[in-house]
């Protein structure tokens, strides 16, 4: 499916829909990790396009120290994965030979829609794939992805809202002496 290039995903949701078969696609975010004291931990995140993702839950799932989790380098992307910026997708894993990029796919992705909306290599194009294809582009590259349910991570919400916190306790007030 053609399409004039865009630069959000807000952007794509509006210029882009998937009809009949393809109805039930979701759009993948893809996202490209470095630890900023090793520069060497790499990882590529591959999400769903409404799922949340908490940084600070993240950092800690992948071990990195607080704060170390960064956007990485995009001439180092662009070296271990060929994806210039705004073109990052899946079929880019296939690309890091060496196995030096950590692929962590959102188990939504994985479970609740049929096919994945993608941008073949440019972002002046969107394809869907199935969810079985999807894998097979993963199985194909060599790598073993790390399926994580980011619903998980987020830390748990009151219920309610903040509005619906537990109100603080009041210092009893002391009586006046006669």
């Amino acid at each position: 499916m053609a399409h004039d290039p865009v630069t959000t995903m807000a952007e794509m949701d509006e210029k882009v829909n998937f009809e009949g078969e393809y109805a039930n696609t979701m759009f993948a975010k893809n996202l490209f990790y470095q630890d900023k004291k090793n520069k060497a931990r790499m990882w590529f995140v591959c999400t769903a396009t409404t799922t949340q993702i908490d940084l600070k839950a993240l950092t800690k799932t992948l071990g990195c120290g607080s704060g170390n989790l960064r956007a990485g380098a995009l001439e180092t992307m662009t070296e271990k994965l060929g994806a210039q910026k705004g073109a990052l997708n899946l079929f880019a894993i296939i690309n890091d030979t060496n196995n030096e990029v950590k692929l962590i796919v959102d188990k939504r992705l994985t479970e609740e829609f049929e096919y994945i909306g993608v941008h073949p290599m440019v972002n002046t194009a969107t394809t869907a794939i199935s969810k079985e294809a999807f894998m097979k582009v993963v199985e194909i590259s060599g790598h073993e992805p790390q399926i994580l349910d980011f619903a998980a991570l987020a830390p748990a919400a009151p219920a309610g809202g903040a509005a619906a916190a537990a109100p603080k306790k009041q210092k009893p007030q002391q009586q006046p002496k006669k």
